[in-house]
């Protein structure tokens, strides 16, 4: 059963909170989504139209609307960011997003069959939250782990990516990233280990997604930890993106076609831990 007073108490990084409020109608339009295949291995072995489904961090919907797509019918999000959960609203209004963050779900022990996290496991990747998610997870349930990352071994991603990760330490403290690897640490917890005995399993899965010269800089601006620099540093990296896309492109290693479209190369990883009996 549920506890009355969640044994851990809520909390949502600083530099998430921040970020992800500043401009939740960009995030939505230029981060990529997921490809089929990678939705499909998250919910290998799952009835998508009998099995209950909880995405945790759910943001503007990206993969939840995939999720719906994929058939998931008692489906229901949790997002601890209003302005996430307002954007939301406008592009999935019909799915339940609630406010909770993931060290304290309101709901029963082992109410769902598989719980899914989109782009934001590395904010919380710690005992207390695994240890929530585990409580919430039915005996064999399905904990899916989903990232996109630019694939930095094209030159003109690796450029774009190194101006725009620079601002992800300084006066700010580390941020918490995905790429970074810190977030399978977790597992080896002592609690998280036994909620999820055989650790987690990683696989990948290669795609593109078009962008124009623009998005190129505006995807690096709906990154949490450059939405929280001042106006003018934010003014100074779109200078610093826009630059390197002209060198690129002048070089060849970059095109666009007559639609004004280049193909991003995006490496997808789909982590999943099975919960223990």
């Amino acid at each position: 059963a549920r506890a009355t007073t969640p044994r851990f108490a809520r909390r949502v990084h600083g530099v998430a909170r921040a970020g992800f409020a500043a401009d939740p109608a960009l995030y939505a339009r230029v981060r990529p989504g997921y490809p089929p295949e990678a939705v499909a291995f998250a919910l290998d072995g799952v009835d998508p139209g009998r099995a209950t489904t909880l995405e945790i961090a759910s943001g503007t919907g990206i993969l939840t609307k995939l999720l719906v797509d994929a058939g998931c019918k008692w489906l229901v999000a949790a997002e601890p960011v209003a302005e996430m959960r307002e954007q939301f609203a406008q592009d999935v209004p019909n799915v339940r997003c609630i406010d909770a963050p993931a060290n304290a779900l309101p709901f029963e022990d082992a109410s769902f069959d598989a719980v899914l996290v989109g782009q934001a496991f590395h904010w919380f990747a710690d005992e207390a939250s695994l240890v929530e998610i585990g409580r919430v997870l039915r005996p064999g349930g399905r904990l899916a782990l989903l990232w996109n990352l630019e694939d930095d071994g094209v030159p003109w991603v690796r450029d774009v990516r190194a101006a725009y990760e620079a601002h992800d330490t300084g006066p700010r403290g580390d941020v918490p990233q995905y790429r970074k690897g810190k977030w399978v640490d977790a597992f080896d917890a002592p609690l998280c280990r036994a909620a999820f005995p055989d650790g987690v399993d990683r696989s990948f899965f290669d795609h593109a997604m078009p962008t124009t010269r623009t998005e190129i800089w505006e995807r690096a601006l709906s990154k949490s930890y450059v939405a929280t620099l001042s106006e003018a540093e934010r003014g100074q990296l779109v200078g610093e993106i826009e630059a390197i896309v002209a060198r690129h492109e002048a070089a060849g290693g970059l095109a666009f076609d007559e639609a004004g479209l280049a193909a991003l190369p995006v490496r997808s990883e789909v982590a999943v831990a099975v919960r223990g009996d």
